[in-house]
This record gives structure tokens, sequence and C-alpha cells, in this order.
């Protein structure tokens, strides 16, 4: 599945609901366990009923292929993106992904019907990520590293000193960990005066939500 979450907030963001009843997940016990009922949904309802319109599916569709480029070496990185007009900000790698920034003209994720007093300016700046970096892990020889991360799935506070109650945002403990060292690298990036698009494949969906 393919994320793409912005800066800030926006109108399609969803969010769907499921239950399960059979699996009761081990989790430390400093976080208060409340196992999933039939009567107790694990997420809300959706917050917005409507489809994505074509902007945001064109939109959705632009950065996916952008943040394909972030499996391409660096000249054809920078190639691809002065076709595209847009400028290499930054570009970098950890132990489990490689990312990049780029600036430039963006597509906007409103349609030519929205109220023209509500419209907000395009972004002009985004951060794209890669999938797990397997090749990447091995060549720094920290495979079982990545695989001991992504094994730990059991749900931690997110950002527990900025929420209330302190559990109120749960996250996969492995992506947390991981996310946060992503966020030494990248953080001085992510802010822009229209905000900052995040945008990745898989692993990487998990870490832009987290970002």
């Amino acid at each position: 599945m393919f994320a793409l979450r912005y800066g800030f907030a926006h109108r399609h963001t969803r969010r769907f609901s499921f239950t399960i009843a059979s699996i009761t997940p081990s989790i430390p016990p400093s976080i208060p366990h409340h196992p999933p009922t039939p009567s107790r949904p694990l997420f809300i309802q959706p917050l917005h009923t409507q489809p994505p319109s074509s902007a945001q599916l064109e939109a959705a569709a632009h950065f996916a292929c952008l943040s394909g480029l972030a499996y391409k070496s660096d000249l054809e990185l920078t190639t691809q993106l002065t076709r595209k007009r847009l400028h290499l900000v930054a570009a970098g790698e950890t132990t489990f992904t490689r990312w990049f920034v780029a600036e430039g003209t963006l597509p906007s994720h409103e349609d030519s019907t929205t109220d023209s007093t509500t419209k907000t300016a395009p972004p002009t700046r985004a951060l794209l990520l890669r999938g797990v970096d397997w090749r990447g892990a091995r060549a720094t020889g920290s495979t079982t590293t990545l695989w001991q991360s992504l094994s730990r799935c059991w749900p931690v506070p997110l950002l527990p000193t900025l929420t209330r109650p302190p559990e109120a945002l749960l996250c996969h403990a492995g992506v947390a960990d991981m996310a946060q060292a992503l966020w030494e690298d990248v953080g001085g990036y992510c802010s822009g005066p229209h905000g900052v698009v995040y945008a990745g494949y898989g692993f990487a969906k998990d870490c832009c939500v987290c970002l």
C-alpha cells in the first residue's frame, strides 16, 4: 500500500474500522492493555465517506512515481528530478532505507471545484523514501538488527510527552525507533511555507505516518 501524507491536516485522510476478537498481542506492562472485542473496534469509523477526487488521485500517482526514484543512483536521481523541473535539496541513507528531499512545483491535491476562498497553495517540498533497503543493510552488516527491529511489533506510545493521555498514539515499536532515527537525519528538511509532502512505499509509508 502506498501512503501519501502531508505535513498538515487534510480532508481526505481516512481511517478504517475493523475488529479482531481472537488476537491478544503481548505488550509491555506499562501500557494499558485493552484487548479488542467484537464490541470494541480497533479503529474509529472513517472520518470522511467521500471517495478521493481525481486531483487527489493524480497527486498520489505523481508522488508514487517520485518516491520510486529513491531506488535510483545519485546521478540518475538528479537527472530525473531535473526533467521533472525539481531540484535535489538533500539525500541520504540509513541502515534501513534511502531518502531524498526534492523541491519545486508539486501537484496540488485540490481540484478545480474547490472553493477559491478555502484553497491552499500547493506544497513546494517533498520528502520521499524507498522501502526497506536490504541491500544497504547487508552492506553495513545490520541485516540482523533490521530483522529484529521489524519483529518488535508490539505497540508502544509514540511521542508520549506530547500527547494526553501519554498512550493516545500507539505505534509498532521497531518502526517507532527507526522513524526516530530517520528524523535525526531529515528533521531539518521537514518544513516549508506551504507544508511538506511525505511519500513512500511499503515500509516507507509507515515511516511517513510516524514522521
